[in-house]
């Protein structure tokens, strides 16, 4: 009986008090079902953006494969993500060798701590890369390029991904 008593006082102080307190804020009674509703349609407009980011992402490296520029992606702290065919033609390297071993690996030993100091620098300096340095081509032969990478930042101006590009400086193989 004393259980049924509390309960009806605090159902009578919910009545009183409480309900028309949250009837104020929300403006009826199934404004958390219209929340919870406009959320779940929010999260569904958020998956189809990403849906769309990602075909529009696939359409452009698509037609980056098709250009004559060696073109890739890192992530933010620079590990390569992707690379199109002609950089792979140029280097002789298969998509799968540069994702794990990196863009490093095809850099001219002679260069190669410079570009990755500097490379280090522009990440720890939140600044796009722009520097000229020698490769290794598919033919085992020094290349000279001059290699740019630009910031792709997220709406809170974070660094998230770099996207780059090579220019060959001498369109021959070098012969020393």
């Amino acid at each position: 009986v004393a259980a049924g008593a509390a309960l009806g006082a605090a159902w009578g102080v919910y009545i009183k008090w409480v309900r028309p307190k949250w009837r104020r804020v929300l403006g009826t009674w199934d404004a958390l079902d219209r929340i919870e509703r406009q959320q779940k349609h929010i999260s569904g407009e958020i998956d189809n953006v990403a849906s769309d980011l990602s075909l529009v992402r696939g359409v452009q490296r698509a037609m980056l494969s098709q250009r004559d520029v060696p073109f890739f992606e890192t992530d933010a702290l620079g590990r390569c993500l992707w690379v199109n065919r002609y950089y792979l033609d140029l280097t002789g390297k298969q998509l799968a060798d540069v994702l794990v071993n990196g863009w490093g690996a095809v850099v001219s030993l002679h260069d190669r701590a410079a570009v990755l100091r500097e490379w280090d620098d522009c990440i720890k300096q939140d600044r796009d890369f722009d520097m000229q340095y020698r490769i290794i081509d598919a033919d085992q032969q020094p290349r000279t390029i001059r290699a740019t990478a630009r910031r792709i930042k997220n709406q809170a101006g974070l660094t998230i991904a770099w996207a780059g590009s090579w220019v060959l400086l001498d369109p021959q193989p070098s012969t020393h």
